[in-house]
């Protein structure tokens, strides 16, 4: 694990796992929360948290087709939203990249398709 921190007080900002991963923090020393987590191939999956340290709640991921080579550049991004707290975190919302949006109902792990 590699570990970047900042400022005059060494807050932590960016942990880098061995395969790539990144965990990136905001907040002042001993409360950094984690904001985002970054993965896959050029980084494409990204998932964005809310809360205090400790209590970090998942809202969205995006993930990212880069796909310039094929259409003219550009990317397109599919994003799917949650609600609910730390580690009951649902699936309410998913956005694709042709402008469609899916709703979706249910507790986490058992969210339904209701409507577009």
């Amino acid at each position: 694990m590699h570990h970047v921190y900042a400022g005059d007080d060494k807050r932590l900002v960016l942990v880098r796992d061995l395969h790539g991963r990144e965990y990136h923090y905001r907040g002042p020393k001993g409360r950094e929360r984690l904001v985002q987590e970054r993965y896959g191939e050029d980084n494409c999956f990204s998932k964005y948290y809310r809360g205090c340290k400790g209590q970090e709640r998942l809202v969205r991921t995006v993930y990212t087709l880069s796909h310039g080579f094929l259409f003219g550049g550009g990317n397109d991004s599919t994003v799917e939203y949650y609600k609910g707290g730390k580690g009951k975190e649902r699936k309410v919302r998913v956005t694709f990249p042709d402008g469609l949006t899916q709703y979706y109902e249910g507790e986490q792990g058992k969210e339904r398709f209701v409507r577009a």
